[in-house]
């Protein structure tokens, strides 16, 4: 997908996640997927910013999740973020 693509994405994801749906208690498993997609979609617009936000989000409610960790860790690379990427 192109970056335009991905910016468009990260838009379906954020309003999919402004809805009561997501907002509801029963559904969180799906809001923190949707969490997590939407650094993904961020990611491969290039924007890092963003993406560090949504999964910062995430990792407050599985903040020993080391996929998401390691994703993170990631995005600060590309930040040039060293004392943050390891």
């Amino acid at each position: 997908l192109s970056t335009r693509e991905w910016a468009k994405a990260a838009a379906d994801y954020q309003a999919y996640l402004a809805t009561s749906e997501a907002k509801n208690a029963d559904n969180k498993s799906a809001a923190q997927g949707a969490q997590t997609n939407l650094a993904a979609a961020y990611i491969n617009a290039q924007n890092y910013q963003e993406a560090i936000a949504a999964l910062d989000s995430v990792l407050q409610a599985q903040p020993q999740n080391l996929s998401l960790l390691k994703l993170r860790g990631r995005v600060y690379y590309a930040l040039k973020n060293w004392d943050k990427c390891i």
